[in-house]
């Protein structure tokens, strides 16, 4: 007679279970902040350090936890994905659905891109790699088919456009607007290049509506079983967008006035911010010291100039705030088409995007959330409104709130000067200003004019009718 089975021991179910919250909580923890310690972490599953510890040995272990977690989550996702045979035009198809099956574990690929360098070390940041080379092999072939722009390398693309729908995903997670990843399918499609009314995903222009009111769905079918046919996402217009970022860290107070230096002086102070400026953008938990000999002055200089991390830090945040002020005038367009007044805001910015990254880069660190929505609002307000008179004139597509799509084109730009930093694409700003203008909803041909045109208005030179700086 066989031996009955033994049923699992409830304390063994209880171990699973509170694994599983603290991995949970982790997870949405470091999306907020990536330096969230082991207690906050405890606090936010609803268990003690002690039970933390009992499971994880240290934040390492947690880490290694969570990137086991994604790594078997992002694999399975990837099964589902299929590549585009080179003999079928069906690259924005596979595009579509490489962004609807990785979006249910999106939360955990965003934390992988927070998560690396700092943590998971150069052997294993590369866990991003399949996800990557999939949509960048994806991109290449809808190039080759002709159905996706030209204007930036696949590989450049595959990492602006990753930066984009994480933005867009990241503004789900905030109540900002909801989705369920149909929208931001169709605006993936659309920042590649692909014709914004065959990507479209609903009627309205980003308010709820019924499935069976979308003329691209069959009443009949399931609303969920196919990307055009899932129902319109609810969007929040009560709420704010937020920002990524954690509560402030630091208490940083307004410099006092400087007393005039010598033209010496004066150099080490600039070539001294300039250094820091590029260095914080690379690594935003560089020290005093590093920074001093990057420079090229020893620590007692730097010190001259600077007391301490916060009054350096306040000084790059004094001078992007007026670079933004200064950028943000020479950009603003009252009147005239919303395509123009995009692509101008767009190159009059690019002087100062190693500004605005560092600032993105230190606001998770140092100066807090309060004081980089201080300095960066003036912009983000004015690419929101020519964002929202274009949506009116149909001129940009309508597939996400004004705000969501500003915050998206802002990390494209962010993820395209990235590239430019570590020499994968080589840029004067008009490449940018043409994928910023495509991912709104312009064809690419025309945003090519239009970014030749204002480009060349700039320099004071006449451009050639319906020329462009495209390839």
């Amino acid at each position: 007679m066989p031996n009955p089975r033994v049923p699992a021991a409830p304390g063994r179910h209880r171990t699973r279970t509170t694994r599983t919250r603290i991995l949970e909580a982790a997870r949405r923890e470091l999306n907020r902040d990536p330096d969230r310690s082991l207690g906050d972490i405890a606090e936010a599953a609803g268990v003690s350090r002690r039970t933390v510890y009992g499971h994880f040995a240290g934040r390492s272990a947690l880490v290694e936890g969570l990137v086991d977690d994604a790594a078997a989550a992002l694999r399975a996702a990837l099964t589902a994905v299929a590549l585009p045979a080179p003999d079928a035009a069906d690259a924005p198809t596979a595009l579509a659905r490489f962004v609807l099956t990785l979006w249910p574990v999106g939360d955990r690929y965003r934390m992988l891109l927070r998560l690396a360098p700092q943590d998971l070390g150069a052997e294993r940041a590369d866990i991003l790699a399949p996800a990557r080379d999939m949509a960048t092999a994806i991109i290449t072939e809808g190039r080759r088919q002709g159905v996706f722009h030209a204007s930036l390398p696949p590989p450049v693309l595959s990492r602006a456009v990753e930066a984009y729908v994480s933005t867009l995903l990241e503004c789900g997670n905030t109540g900002t607007w909801t989705d369920d990843g149909t929208r931001t399918a169709a605006a993936a499609l659309i920042a590649v290049g692909f014709d914004g009314d065959l990507a479209r995903c609903g009627d309205g222009p980003y308010a709820g509506s019924d499935p069976g009111n979308d003329p691209g769905s069959d009443p009949g079918n399931d609303p969920g079983s196919d990307p055009g046919t899932r129902g319109m996402p609810r969007v929040r217009m009560d709420l704010p967008l937020l920002s990524a970022v954690p509560p402030p860290r630091l208490s940083v107070t307004k410099p006092a006035a400087r007393v005039p230096q010598r033209r010496n002086a004066r150099s080490n102070r600039a070539r001294i911010l300039a250094t820091a400026r590029k260095e914080l953008g690379r690594n935003p938990d560089i020290t005093l010291e590093e920074l001093a000999r990057a420079a090229g002055v020893v620590r007692r200089t730097l010190f001259g100039h600077f007391p301490g991390r916060v009054a350096l830090l306040e000084a790059l945040a004094e001078e992007a705030s007026e670079s933004f002020r200064d950028a943000a005038v020479a950009g603003v367009t009252a009147e005239g088409p919303a395509e123009r007044a995009l692509a101008q805001f767009a190159l009059s910015m690019w002087p100062v995007g190693d500004r605005y990254r560092m600032l993105l880069a230190l606001a998770r660190h140092d100066l807090g959330a309060e004081r980089i929505t201080e300095i960066i609002k003036p912009a983000r307000d004015e690419v929101t409104s020519i964002l929202e008179r274009g949506q009116r004139d149909g001129v940009f597509h309508a597939h996400l709130p004004p705000a969501v799509l500003s915050a998206g084109l802002e990390a494209l730009t962010v993820a395209l000067l990235e590239q430019v930093n570590v020499e994968a694409l080589e840029d004067d700003g008009t490449r940018s200003a043409i994928a910023m203008l495509i991912a709104a909803g312009v064809p690419e041909k025309q945003a090519c004019a239009v970014v030749g045109d204002v480009a060349a208005t700039a320099t004071g030179e006449a451009a050639e009718a319906g020329e462009g700086p495209c390839p």
